[in-house]
């Protein structure tokens, strides 16, 4: 199996450089009159937002 920094150097890309992409892949969006980084930024905001809303339902009943 290929493991992430060598499919990162096959595309010519740092592991950040391919990380970026992945997270882009999953909830960038083209045309949105945003920059490719921003789209990126975005898209690590909606990933953190998904894991604090894991993690807080998660937790025990009454907020304890």
């Amino acid at each position: 199996m290929i493991d992430r920094s060598e499919r990162a150097a096959h595309l010519g890309m740092t592991e950040a450089e391919y990380d970026d992409l992945q997270i882009w892949l999953r909830h960038g969006r083209i045309g949105v009159g945003r920059t490719y980084q921003q789209e990126v930024e975005r898209s690590r905001r909606i990933e953190a937002e998904r894991m604090r809303t894991v993690v807080s339902s998660s937790g025990t009943e009454g907020g304890k």
